[in-house]
């Protein structure tokens, strides 16, 4: 339900250009924080977010780019993935002060320098793709 909500409130801003990026990437990083499942994700918001994309010339390669991006960058916090308690076990292991126990919000305060600097860098490189205009790959850039 969030991850529809927020996917009908970026349709309904109409946005174009590097705030759609923008836009786009914040929307998929709080709807990661509650469902963590990349496919599921994907199958909610493509039908909304890919056309969006290509309503303001955006390739549907670089929509799919920028939702990986997002949701990548905020995965290792987000304690509804399914490796976290393995993040955690790790913790637990190199914890210096054995006496205190590693919980869900030590892991994620831990992860937070790190969630901010993956998003920071991750939305520079797609502006930075969007400025330039370098490809994605084989026959696709990033505008249409």
């Amino acid at each position: 339900f969030i991850v529809a909500t927020l996917t009908e409130l970026l349709n309904n801003l109409q946005l174009t250009g590097i705030v759609l990026i923008i836009f786009t990437f914040i929307i998929v990083v709080i709807s990661t924080l509650f469902v963590p499942m990349a496919s599921t994700k994907w199958a909610i918001m493509s039908p909304i977010v890919v056309p969006m994309f290509m309503q303001s010339s955006f390739t549907p390669e670089f929509a799919q780019a920028v939702y990986r991006a997002a949701d990548s960058s905020i995965k290792g916090m987000s304690p509804l993935f399914t490796y976290f308690v393995i993040l955690i076990g790790f913790l637990q292991i190199y914890n210096k002060k054995r006496k205190d126990l590693i919980g869900i919000t030590d892991a994620m305060s831990l992860m937070l320098p790190y969630t901010i600097a993956f998003s920071i860098l991750w939305l520079l490189i797609l502006i930075g793709f969007y400025i330039i205009g370098l490809p994605l790959g084989f026959n696709t850039g990033v505008m249409l």
